[in-house]
């Protein structure tokens, strides 16, 4: 009975068989969609740092990309495949967390979003800025600053060539007034000045903030038939060295001289003869510039402290009127320079006197004109 069942069994199972066919249905491939596994995520970095964020992706092509960083990163949302962002977290005292996402999709429109949360170091103080400072000056000028964190910024102004005055040096700034503050620059003296003026920011935190101006501040312009003395300073201290210009307007005289010329100065400080030159400083003892001739070539002490600067003292033309360089008659420029060192304290003074010209223009109009100018300085 038991051999019975077994076979019956057996020709159900090949009965089974044939009436399904003589093969089994083959294999089939199934296409998956794109899938995020993993996003790379800042660590250890604050606000204000730079982050690309990358994901690693497996399945089919993606087609296009979403991110949402959740508020923390600027910008805060991308279509990139990797996005470079600027990192945000406007606390000063903690770390941030944000939960964001990333939304991949592939040609047939199969989507996978991947959810992923990612930290922000606090915003760490920042230090100030410049805000419209010029990149050449030519006499006044203004600025602003800015500080992120509003802090208190000392605003330092220093000289770094040039022989000219700058006000304000220093600048107490807050959160209040952070500009534009106005900047003046100011040039005594005759010839123009070549400058450059460092600006220095220091908020107390972070290393100082530099930037510098640089220019051309003209000089003081000259009157006609006018004399000037400019000394390199006004206040000094005993042992300092002042250096004096005298400068003359483009004068009336059709020779363009003046005539018996002298200098005379207090003895509370001392002249280095060797600095005595008829034009602008620079030149050897006595030396004339381009400015000047002088007839006859001459200076000769008198009395210690007072200079006689020969009979005829010619400005740019000989009393031929040939100029000696080839200036015109008449041009403005330097007269005499001279250097002191300041002796004693007190009034340091220095004269320049011009007794007289006189000349007669061809319409039978006569001149006759005296000068006498004069420079002091404070000696502490």
């Amino acid at each position: 009975m038991r051999r019975l069942y077994g076979l019956i069994a057996v020709i159900l199972v090949l009965g089974l068989v044939v009436s399904c066919g003589s093969r089994l249905p083959g294999p089939r491939t199934i296409i998956l969609g794109p899938r995020v596994t993993s996003v790379t995520t800042p660590s250890g970095l604050n606000a204000g740092d730079s982050f690309t964020f990358v994901a690693t992706v497996t399945g089919s092509t993606v087609t296009s990309w979403s991110w949402n960083f959740g508020g923390g990163a600027n910008p805060n949302t991308s279509t990139a495949e990797s996005p470079t962002v600027v990192l945000v977290n406007p606390s000063t005292t903690d770390d941030a967390t944000y939960d964001a996402s990333v939304t991949v999709m592939d040609a047939d429109g199969r989507s996978y979003t991947y959810n992923f949360t990612f930290t922000v170091g606090m915003t760490l103080n920042q230090p100030p800025v410049f805000v419209g400072l010029p990149t050449t000056i030519d006499g006044d000028f203004s600025f602003s600053i800015d500080d992120p964190d509003g802090d208190d910024v000392a605003i330092t102004l220093t000289l770094v060539s040039g022989d000219v005055t700058v006000s304000p040096t220093t600048i107490n700034a807050t959160s209040a007034n952070y500009g534009p503050f106005d900047i003046t620059v100011s040039n005594s003296g005759v010839e123009d000045q070549a400058v450059e003026i460092e600006i220095s920011l220091d908020d107390g935190v972070n290393a100082a903030v530099t930037d510098s101006v640089t220019g051309t501040v003209a000089g003081v312009a000259l009157d006609p038939d006018t004399i000037y003395i400019v000394p390199s300073a006004t206040e000094v201290n005993v042992g300092d060295t002042v250096q004096i210009v005298v400068y003359v307007g483009a004068i009336a005289n059709p020779l363009g001289y003046l005539t018996s010329c002298e200098v005379a100065y207090s003895d509370n400080w001392t002249p280095d003869t060797e600095s005595w030159n008829l034009g602008a400083p620079g030149g050897a003892e006595l030396d004339k510039d381009g400015f000047w001739a002088a007839l006859p070539d001459s200076l000769l002490p008198v009395g210690g402290s007072m200079f006689w600067l020969g009979e005829t003292l010619a400005v740019n033309v000989s009393a031929l009127g040939s100029p000696p360089t080839g200036a015109p008659a008449g041009t403005s420029g330097a007269l005499f320079s001279a250097e002191f060192t300041a002796a004693a304290a007190g009034t340091g003074t220095f004269d320049f006197v011009h007794e007289g010209t006189y000349y007669e223009e061809p319409d039978g109009t006569e001149h006759f004109f005296t000068t006498e100018v004069n420079a002091s300085v404070t000696i502490n």
